[in-house]
């Protein structure tokens, strides 16, 4: 894994379950969303996103993605984070 924002967006989920606005400011990216589909893509990890309805600032009721790691994803993280190969 060479990239810096995968490698602190999967640092993250390991800890739990991170919504898309918590893992742009973990990340250091605008565009989570990308990061995570680079992850599923040239790691192999299935990322679920379930959405969250909440209430905007504005009182309107919206749907936010939040992201996490199923039991395989978590395995494989901690190994890559640990230094393996994918």
């Amino acid at each position: 894994m060479r990239s810096p924002r995968q490698r602190r967006a999967l640092s993250a989920l390991l800890d739990g379950p991170k919504t898309r606005e918590q893992l742009d400011r973990i990340a250091g990216a605008s565009n989570s969303p990308d990061v995570i589909r680079s992850i599923r893509r040239r790691l192999g990890m299935t990322l679920p996103c379930e959405l969250e309805r909440i209430r905007d600032r504005d009182g309107r009721s919206v749907e936010r993605g939040v992201y996490s790691l199923t039991a395989e994803d978590a395995t494989k993280a901690r190994h890559l984070l640990e230094g393996g190969t994918s």
